[in-house]
């Protein structure tokens, strides 16, 4: 199937059922996250080791897919106001095209000013950090020798600044001081 910019795309219960249609683009019919509802029927659908159906159909500009998406969902109706099965919590026309967010520099500047200063709790801490620990992929703790002689080879011969040196220098010391008992 060619890869169109401007689509409208159903998504089908394994037997055939519709229960979300949508416009935007290829990558988009084949995305996630859409409202919590659609999100928990998929979610389902996979869980039980089937896959969702995904029908695409491509259209030359985006007036046409609006048009098409807002008569599919006529057709279908929608769960949100007990006129049909749909999944969708508009009636359409009002899709996502080429959404590229990128915050302004104004933006930025607003929200680092309103964290400026935040204190946080130390329980919020503590889930946060528990959470950058859940996210750091777990890795072997120990290495084999082979592992060790390639990380050598790797960095025999490299040079490095007095500065990086320094900094090694310093973090070393403060494990060192971490690992020694106080009394």
């Amino acid at each position: 199937m060619e890869n169109h910019p401007h689509c409208v795309y159903i998504w089908r219960y394994p037997d055939g059922k519709p229960f979300y249609v949508g416009i935007g683009s290829f990558g988009r019919a084949h995305s996630r996250g859409r409202n919590p509802l659609v999100d928990n029927i998929r979610k389902k659908i996979e869980d039980s080791g089937q896959s969702i159906i995904v029908e695409v159909h491509n259209y030359p500009d985006r007036d046409s897919c609006k048009k098409e998406e807002m008569r599919l969902i006529q057709e279908y109706g929608r769960r949100s106001d007990g006129s049909g099965l749909l999944g969708n919590m508009t009636n359409g026309g009002d899709g996502v095209f080429g959404l590229r967010f990128k915050m302004t520099e104004q933006s930025r500047q607003r929200i680092s000013t309103s964290l400026t200063g935040r204190k946080l709790s130390e329980e919020h801490k503590v889930k946060l950090r528990e959470a950058v620990i859940a996210s750091i992929p777990s890795r072997p703790q120990t290495l084999s020798d082979d592992q060790k002689k390639k990380i050598s080879a790797s960095l025999k011969g490299r040079k490095l600044s007095e500065a990086h040196k320094e900094a090694l220098r310093k973090a070393h010391r403060k494990l060192a001081a971490a690992k020694t008992p106080v009394d």
